[in-house]
């Protein structure tokens, strides 16, 4: 098996992990069984608020939590427009590179998936430039692989060179998932909680 790659067994047992850490933090992911295959996934409302700051229009993610958080107004962006949008993530392990797979839709209000355009869209700034020579290696709409409906992915071909890098021997990965999507998942507004990360 090449560095970086896990096996199914691996997989399963690191969701499971991963999901037990999340019911402990209630960060809301949970496992689902479909076709005998076991993923993760994990439904959060977001709403995207684009702001004006110093002249400049930039996209950013704001929880609800951070929203209802703010108390003072003098803190809040000139928000100019905003929309709620419901994100579905789901993390697949794919066979072929024996890697997992970040699935995900975004959902408007009334229940449409955002086209894939706004989805590029909607990646933090600092993404945009990778995006804009490489959003159809990225990040591409594929069927889903236990569900068989069309769902977004980012592609899982240098994952297996990415995880070789971050994990190392001795963490035994047991970081693994935790370390993979705290550096996917913020490019499509997923971020991961530092308690996943296993220190025994």
């Amino acid at each position: 098996m090449a560095a970086g790659s896990i096996s199914r067994d691996e997989f399963q047992s690191l969701v499971q992990k991963f999901v037990d850490i999340s019911n402990k933090i209630d960060d809301k992911w949970h496992l689902v069984t479909a076709s005998s295959s076991t993923y993760m996934l994990k439904k959060m409302l977001a709403t995207t608020v684009c702001c004006n700051r110093h002249e400049n229009i930039s996209n950013q993610m704001v929880s609800d939590m951070e929203i209802e958080s703010l108390e003072d107004d003098s803190c809040m962006p000139d928000v100019s427009e905003s929309k709620t949008l419901t994100y579905e993530y789901h993390v697949v392990y794919n066979e072929s590179y024996a890697v997992p797979v970040l699935y995900f839709n975004t959902f408007t209000n009334d229940g449409r998936l955002l086209p894939l355009d706004e989805v590029w869209s909607q990646c933090p700034t600092h993404y945009q430039t990778h995006l804009k020579d490489n959003k159809w290696t990225t990040l591409t709409q594929q069927e889903h692989p236990l569900l068989g409906r069309p769902f977004l992915q980012l592609h899982p071909c240098h994952t297996a060179d990415l995880m070789a890098q971050v994990i190392s021997k001795s963490s035994q990965k047991k970081n693994y998932l935790a370390c993979w999507l705290s550096t996917v998942g913020p490019m499509v507004g997923l971020n991961i909680p530092s308690d996943y990360m296993c220190k025994d």
